[in-house]
């Protein structure tokens, strides 16, 4: 079953936003990552991070929430921030457990 539906059916409310087409800014990525560390949310196997060559070790939080203001490609997706301000990615069927109980 894939996420959406799972949350449909849970009775979550979704709310949903195609950060291809409303991406979000850097005062955004700051308040979302505000409690978690932004390399965890990071696609760095993502052709796009590939092409750049970059060291996660030597990236700051600053310089990633950058990266992904300029290349929303390299957030991790599907992307859930529950109403308490968690935040998973929606392909961990152990997060949405927690989100959905």
């Amino acid at each position: 079953m894939k996420m959406k539906e799972l949350l449909s059916n849970s009775e979550v409310l979704i709310k949903e936003r195609d950060f291809f087409l409303n991406p979000f800014d850097y005062q955004e990525l700051k308040k979302i990552f505000k409690n978690v560390d932004p390399k965890k949310f990071l696609a760095i196997k993502s052709p796009s991070y590939t092409k750049m060559s970059l060291d996660l070790n030597l990236l700051t939080r600053g310089d990633i929430l950058t990266l992904m203001h300029n290349e929303p490609r390299l957030i991790k997706r599907p992307l859930i921030i529950t109403s308490s301000n968690h935040i998973f990615i929606g392909n961990s069927k152990l997060d949405l457990d927690d989100i959905i109980q």
